[in-house]
């Protein structure tokens, strides 16, 4: 841009003359306003010089192409940021590490490597367990919002209903955990039976569980019905397929944990319990970059 100084003809006044002879002052030169509109231009073209080079620098390196490593770590960041990802990704790695553990109980060479993993798995249970700290808040601002509802897309009340009882399920579902949690790792300080809390915790789970899975068959119902854009409506039932096939895995564990004596007389057997754990955090992540790639 210009600098904001004018460019114009001297200001110095002429020379004095006599008192008896008026002498013409002789004609000084100056620019004409043809040479000031081309100085302005010039130094317009000085001024801009850099920013054009800055442009054509930054149109070169967008030609540039980008590894498939920058590709993948800058989606990591993008995608790893907000804490549902995170707790998403931390699930999926518990899973992981269980069939592994799971895998090479008898099939390795070296007897340390199956309870190892195995100890890495209960690890990132209580880390998961540690991230329920912050999830009360959400379900009470889900009863105060309606936002675990329809969101106002659908005309059946029944959505926003469900919506409210999963929300309260879920404010009842918390305390007991964190109770569970306490008396996991500090044992001598609470007196209590984690196992029964926890199954207590189960049961308000469940009601969430199938609480969401009539919500997504209500929604998938209504959006046939109301015959939508295709894209939409392909969109909207991808989502809602994948929710049903998540709560699906989760109900056959919720309700075995649900029992009181779960962790000495459980109702089915860990292969099938954590197999299934392991299913549902696979979809819930296909669910999660599917989303976040558009």
């Amino acid at each position: 841009m210009s600098s904001g100084k004018c460019h114009g003809v001297s200001e110095d006044e002429p020379s004095g003359a006599s008192d008896s002879v008026d002498i013409i002052p002789a004609l000084k030169e100056t620019h004409t306003w043809e040479d000031d509109e081309e100085s302005e231009e010039s130094k317009e073209m000085n001024n801009h010089t850099p920013n054009i080079t800055v442009a054509k620098n930054s149109v070169l390196v967008s030609k540039q192409v980008v590894s498939p490593l920058d590709s993948f770590l800058s989606f990591y960041c993008d995608f790893s940021g907000p804490g549902i990802n995170q707790d998403r990704i931390l699930k999926l790695a518990q899973w992981l590490l269980w069939f592994a553990s799971h895998w090479t109980k008898n099939k390795s060479s070296n007897p340390e490597l199956s309870p190892g993993l195995r100890k890495m798995y209960f690890d990132l249970s209580m880390a998961r367990y540690a991230l329920r700290l912050l999830g009360m808040p959400t379900a009470l601002h889900a009863i105060r919002s309606g936002s675990w509802g329809g969101g106002g897309q659908f005309q059946n009340k029944k959505i926003d209903q469900i919506g409210q009882v999963m929300a309260w399920s879920m404010l009842f579902y918390y305390p007991l955990e964190y109770v569970a949690y306490a008396r996991w790792t500090s044992p001598k300080w609470i007196k209590a039976d984690a196992g029964k809390f926890s199954a207590y915790s189960c049961r308000f789970w469940l009601v969430y569980v199938v609480g969401e899975m009539i919500q997504c068959i209500l929604k998938m119902k209504e959006l046939r019905q109301q015959k939508r854009l295709l894209m939409l409506e392909k969109e909207s039932h991808s989502n809602t397929d994948d929710e049903v096939v998540r709560d699906m895995c989760f109900i056959p564990p919720c309700m075995n944990w649900s029992l009181l004596d779960w962790e000495r007389k459980p109702w089915l057997k860990e292969p099938l319990v954590n197999g299934l754990m392991l299913t549902e955090s696979i979809v819930c992540m296909y669910q999660s970059i599917r989303a976040k790639m558009g």
